[in-house]
């Protein structure tokens, strides 16, 4: 199934929700974006095996060499309200597939035609990120929030039929290792039982007081001045130790003006202002 538009793709849903004929289709997830010339496209051979590869009922010679390619997947029944959810081209989605989870960046959706009946099948193609692993082979995971870890770029290419997609994710950089991401499961099923539980993702504000992680083994205390969000980085100003949990402004104004990235952000400072001092909770 396909339509022009969200608005098309949620009247459709509506209106052959309660049809023994079409109502499953449809659950699977509809088009948006319209079938026509500008959006067919010719498959390449490795999407014509990968596809094989996704269905042990396909063969190659069943797989028609054209097909019809959208940025858009409307799944009604994938969103708490019966509002439904659109999925989009460059996404990070949780997909099932043989009874494994993976994290995935989405390409593109695919509707191919395959069999001598021509029936239309709708697929999903996209990059898989591996998982990260320590030296033993064990998954390894984010020992504050209890997310897996997956390691930037994605590892291979997959095409799966659009029934695989689970849920969309967040992937949040680490400030450790620029080139691993946090997964955010935001729309999983089971609520966070503890605060331990959630991660919620952070943006610095004017006149916010942050801990930095620096080159010391110890957190730098700074406050926010300005805030860059084209190339996500903070002016901040330095705060040191008085050797309790009072920090006063460095009293050297070019050691203590500084630029830093978000990633190298750890959290908000918690405490109160003691006249220029900044009494620290943490």
């Amino acid at each position: 199934m396909c339509a022009n538009s969200l608005n098309a793709a949620r009247y459709v849903a509506e209106m052959v929700a309660n049809s023994a004929t079409y109502a499953n289709k449809c659950n699977k997830g509809v088009l948006v974006g319209g079938m026509g010339s500008s959006s067919e496209q010719k498959l390449t051979c490795c999407q014509i095996q990968l596809i094989k590869e996704s269905q042990d009922c396909f063969t190659e010679a069943e797989v028609i060499e054209h097909g019809y390619s959208f940025r858009n997947l409307f799944k009604p029944q994938h969103c708490p309200g019966n509002d439904g959810m659109l999925y989009r081209k460059g996404e990070n989605l949780l997909i099932e597939h043989n009874g494994l989870e993976m994290v995935c960046k989405c390409l593109q959706f695919l509707c191919v035609s395959i069999g001598q009946d021509k029936q239309f099948h709708t697929f999903i193609e996209c990059e898989k990120y591996n998982s990260l692993e320590d030296p033993d082979g064990s998954v390894i995971m984010d020992e504050s929030t209890g997310y897996g870890i997956v390691p930037l770029p994605p590892a291979s290419r997959l095409v799966v039929p659009v029934s695989s997609i689970l849920r969309k994710v967040i992937l949040y950089p680490r400030f450790d290792n620029p080139q691993s991401c946090t997964v955010i499961d935001f729309q999983r099923p089971i609520l966070p039982e503890t605060s331990h539980m959630a991660i919620i993702p952070f943006y610095p504000a004017v006149d916010d007081m942050i801990w930095i992680n620096g080159s010391d083994p110890e957190p730098w205390l700074a406050k926010v001045l300005s805030v860059q969000s084209s190339t996500k980085t903070a002016r901040v100003y330095y705060y040191i130790s008085n050797g309790d949990s009072l920090y006063s402004p460095e009293p050297n104004q070019r050691l203590g003006v500084d630029r830093v990235h978000w990633d190298t952000i750890l959290e908000v400072a918690m405490g109160e202002w003691r006249g220029n001092q900044w009494e620290s909770y943490n």
